[in-house]
C-alpha cells in the first residue's frame, strides 16, 4: 500500500512517489506496472490516468467496505541507455 497522509495531499507527493516507483521498475527491467484502485477514489484514478494507466478489469467488493477495485495496467517504455544515445542527460 502506498498512500499520502491527507494533511500533505495536493502537493505533488503522490505523483513523485509514483514516478519514482515506475522508474525503479523500469531500471529493474519491468515491462508493465499494475495496481488496484478503489473505484470511488477519483483523485487516485486521475493521477494514474495522467501517468498513462488504463483500466483492465474490476474486482467486485474487493475492499472491506464493499468498494470495487479497478485493476489498472501500464506498459513501461524502456529508457534508452547512455550507450544507445551518447547522452548523459
Amino acid at each position: 500500500v502506498v498512500a499520502v497522509d491527507p494533511a500533505f495531499r495536493r502537493r505533488g507527493l503522490g505523483r513523485g512517489v509514483l514516478a519514482g516507483l515506475l522508474a525503479h521498475g523500469q531500471a529493474a527491467g519491468a515491462r508493465h506496472a499494475t495496481l488496484e484502485v478503489a473505484a470511488p477514489n477519483g483523485a487516485a484514478r486521475g493521477l494514474y490516468a495522467d501517468a498513462g494507466f488504463q483500466e483492465a478489469g474490476i474486482r467486485r467488493a474487493y475492499y472491506r467496505n464493499g468498494d470495487d477495485a479497478l485493476i489498472q495496467w501500464l506498459k513501461l517504455v524502456p529508457w534508452p541507455s547512455v550507450r544507445e544515445t551518447g547522452d548523459l542527460c
